[in-house]
Order: C-alpha cells, then sequence, then structure tokens
C-alpha cells in the first residue's frame, strides 16, 4: 500500500500554461516530459495561495521563470492512456465539426429562404 504525505506550510504555488492538442498527445505517449510542455510556451503563470487562501497570480515569461517551479527533467504524466486518448480524439472531432461550421457558407441558402 503507498502513502503520500504532503504539508502545506507557507502556502501553495501552482505553475500553469496553456498547450495544444498536439503537445498533451506528446505528453500523454510520453513522447515528452512535463518539464518540456512547460518550456515549449512563451509565458507561464504561477498562482500563490497563502494559508489564508488568498490567491495571487502573475504571467511571467519563460526565460525568467524558476526551473525549480517545473517538474524534475523526466518526469512524465501517469494517467489511463485509453481514457485520455478518447479525451483527446473528443477534443480533435470538437475542433473539426467548428472548422467544418465555419467553412460551410450558409448565406445563399438563407437568402433564398428569405426571399421565399
Amino acid at each position: 500500500m503507498e502513502y503520500i504525505f504532503y504539508e502545506i506550510r507557507y502556502g501553495q504555488k501552482w505553475v500553469v500554461t496553456s498547450c495544444s492538442i498536439g503537445t498533451l498527445k506528446a505528453l500523454i505517449e510520453e513522447d515528452i516530459d512535463i518539464a518540456s510542455a512547460f518550456l515549449m510556451t512563451s509565458h507561464i503563470i504561477t498562482i500563490d495561495m497563502d494559508l489564508q487562501g488568498n490567491e495571487n497570480s502573475c504571467i511571467i515569461e519563460n526565460v525568467r521563470s524558476d526551473r525549480l517551479d517545473l517538474p524534475k527533467e523526466g518526469t512524465y504524466i501517469k494517467c489511463d492512456k485509453e481514457k485520455a486518448r478518447n479525451y483527446l480524439w473528443n477534443k480533435e472531432f470538437e475542433v473539426f465539426c467548428e472548422q467544418l461550421r465555419s467553412n460551410i457558407d450558409t448565406t445563399p441558402v438563407v437568402e433564398e429562404i428569405v426571399k421565399t
């Protein structure tokens, strides 16, 4: 049995960034580690929360970020790969449908209906 213990002494800190579906795929397939995904972006967001629950966030250029805030190189996402792949497939399908909707021009059809 595994036990995980943690202690919050001064507060909590999160490091957040956006990423593409392609980057998520690479993370899930362990083609890249978590640190590499963060370093691919131009900026990161750090969020600090003190013991009273007050949050402070700031956007930092990646070149100015503290590497100690990121996971160690060689740290990969642990997840149910099948569920993660299904999630990504759904996201890709949503993007495809949105692109399809934006490319279909219904103006001539609507104009014809309005005339009648």
